[in-house]
C-alpha cells in the first residue's frame, strides 16, 4: 500500500520530483515518516503545559534535496538520509512572566550553525520583549563566514516600541515600530508557543501579529489560520493532527501541524520542514 503525506509537506511526491532522482529518493516516504516515529518512541507522553521549562528537538529536512549533501548516504543498502540538520529549542519561565529562550540549530546542507537568545512575554503568541541575540557561522569564506546581531526593544511611548539591531553592539538600525498591543514573536518561539495560542483561543478573526524574520527583518503584518485536520498512518495506527498556517505580507508561508499533546510535532515551510524528535519538560 502507498505510503501518503499531507500536501503541506509531502516533499517527496512523484510529481515534485526530477526524473533522475527516482532511485535515489525511492522510500524517502518511510524514512519521513521513521523521523516522525522517534518523538512517538521518545516521549509522546509528556505534556509541557506549565512547565517552568521545556525543550523541544526537531530533525530539519531539507524540502528540495537534489545537489544538496545530505547527512546520510547509501551505506551497506541502507535507505538515503533525508535528516539535513537539527534544533532544539530551550524556554524558560522566570519572574515577572517572563520566558527566556535558548535555541541552538545546524543546517548540514548549508553549513550553518546558529545560536539564539531572546526574551519573551509569556502571553500566548511569545511577544519579543527588552533584547535579542544571534550569532551564525557558515561554510562561507571571508567575512561571510559568521555574523552576530544584536536587537532590542525600545518603547516610545505608552502604545509604540521602536525596534532597533546592531552588527557591532554600538551602532543600532531602527527596522520599524509595532504597536505595544500588537505581538512581535520569531519563528522559534511560535514553535514552542502556538499551541498556548491555540489553547487560549487563537486564531481568532482579524487577528494579526508582527513577525520578526530570522530575529532581523520586521514583517508587521501576519495572521494565523486554521487549515484542518489531517491522519496519518504511523506503524498501522492512525495518528491525528490539527493544522495551522501563519502568513503575511512579505513572508512566505508556514504550515503547523499540532498533535493532540497540543505539540507542533510538523512545521514546514517552502525551504525546510521541521519534525519534532523530543519533547523534555521539567
Amino acid at each position: 500500500m502507498k505510503q501518503s503525506l499531507h500536501w503541506s509537506f509531502d516533499y517527496f511526491d512523484e510529481a515534485r520530483r526530477p526524473p533522475r532522482t527516482s532511485s535515489l529518493h525511492a522510500g524517502q516516504v518511510g524514512v519521513f515518516l521513521g523521523l516522525l516515529r522517534t518523538y512517538y518512541e521518545n516521549s509522546y507522553p509528556v505534556v509541557i503545559g506549565e512547565s517552568a521549562e521545556s525543550t523541544l528537538r526537531y530533525a530539519i529536512v531539507s524540502n528540495w534535496r537534489p545537489g544538496c549533501p545530505l547527512s546520510s548516504r547509501w551505506n551497506s543498502g541502507e535507505k538515503p538520509g533525508i535528516r539535513a540538520g537539527e534544533a532544539t529549542i530551550t524556554r524558560k519561565l522566570v519572574a515577572g512572566h517572563t520566558l527566556r529562550f535558548a535555541v541552538t540549530y545546524e543546517n548540514h546542507t548549508s553549513g550553518e550553525r546558529g545560536e539564539a537568545r531572546f526574551v519573551c512575554r509569556d502571553d500566548p503568541l511569545r511577544s519579543l520583549k527588552d533584547s535579542w541575540h544571534l550569532a551564525v557561522r557558515n561554510s562561507a569564506d571571508g567575512d561571510y563566514r559568521s555574523y552576530e546581531l544584536w536587537g532590542r526593544a525600545v518603547e516610545i511611548d505608552a502604545n509604540r516600541l521602536l525596534l532597533e539591531i546592531s552588527y557591532d553592539r554600538k551602532a543600532y538600525i531602527a527596522i520599524g515600530t509595532v504597536s505595544a498591543a500588537t505581538a512581535c514573536t520569531s519563528s522559534w518561539a511560535l514553535l514552542e508557543g502556538l499551541p498556548a495560542s491555540v489553547a487560549t483561543g487563537w486564531p481568532r478573526t482579524n487577528d494579526s501579529f508582527a513577525f520578526l524574520d530570522d530575529l532581523e527583518k520586521l514583517k508587521p503584518h501576519n495572521i494565523l489560520g486554521y487549515l484542518g485536520k489531517f491522519s496519518q498512518a504511523i506503524d498501522g495506527a492512525s495518528v491525528d493532527f490539527k493544522g495551522y498556517f501563519a502568513h503575511g505580507t512579505g513572508t512566505i508561508p508556514t504550515y503547523y501541524w499540532l498533535d493532540d499533546h497540543g505539540h507542533v510535532a510538523i512545521a514546514t515551510n517552502l525551504y525546510l520542514t521541521y519534525v519534532l524528535q523530543d519533547v523534555v519538560a521539567v
